[in-house]
């Protein structure tokens, strides 16, 4: 699974790393992808990825202006904004899971698109055994 974090509301830019296996929730994805998360105290809402945005506090729910937007979307398809948060959401394995810092209230995705499929592997030929004699016992 793909991971996609924007900071560009942030600072830092933009970030794609895999989760290995198949997470549970998306939580465990971006977690298992290597971001650092702090969530809200005593609420499951993402706070801080990587410590980012530093200015805001996680002892209370984020301004309706200020958070962590989570979005999904299909290897090389067009993200869509997460109905359900990303502790209770389950990802499909091979799905993209995204963030990106909404502010002003606007919804945007995070800037690049999802990542698409992987070129299928083409096979190698392989030597053909060969007939060869065996010594007698």
């Amino acid at each position: 699974m793909t991971v996609v974090v924007d900071y560009a509301a942030t600072g830092p830019g933009v970030a794609v790393r895999c989760a290995p296996g198949a997470p549970a929730t998306g939580l465990d994805a971006l977690a298992q992808a290597g971001f650092a998360v702090d969530l809200v105290n005593g609420m499951p809402f993402v706070c801080h990825i990587d410590g980012q945005p530093a200015q805001q506090t996680c002892d209370q729910f984020p301004p309706a202006n200020a958070y962590w937007g989570y979005w999904h979307a299909s290897r090389g398809g067009s993200w869509a904004y997460s109905a359900s948060g990303a502790g209770s959401s389950h990802p499909a394995q091979g799905s993209v899971e995204g963030w990106a810092f909404e502010t002003n209230g606007q919804e945007l995705p995070p800037s690049v698109a999802p990542p698409a499929a992987a070129p299928a592997a083409t096979p190698r030929p392989t030597a053909s055994p060969t007939a060869r004699a065996t010594a007698a016992a």
